[in-house]
């Protein structure tokens, strides 16, 4: 695919721009200053508003069915936390030898 002259010059002048955009920031360092607060400012409005204003808004779903306890599941875990405690148990009564004496 061809590319058009015309867009290969924009192209060559954003790169351009973009390798002397550090020097001119710090050339302007108040007005860059202000502009990234003024950027920094918005973008926290709109998360506030999406994530406060918005999010109360919306009405939580109903669940058809209730939360039931897995009982299965519950035995589960508590094998697995036995079993730790006794391997726990297993170390805190075992002797190891010092090594520095």
């Amino acid at each position: 695919m061809k590319i058009p002259v015309l867009a290969k010059v924009n192209i060559d002048r954003v790169k351009q721009f973009l390798k002397k955009f550090p020097k001119i920031l710090i050339g302007h360092i108040f007005l860059a200053f202000w502009g990234i607060l003024f950027l920094a400012s918005i973008l926290g409005v709109l998360v506030f508003y999406k994530y406060s204003f918005l999010a109360g808004r919306i009405e939580p779903e109903i669940l058809e069915k209730p939360f039931q306890f897995e009982e299965k599941a519950y035995r589960q875990v508590l094998e697995i936390w036995q079993e730790r405690g006794q391997r726990l148990e297993r170390t805190e009564t075992k002797e190891y030898p010092d090594l520095f004496r």
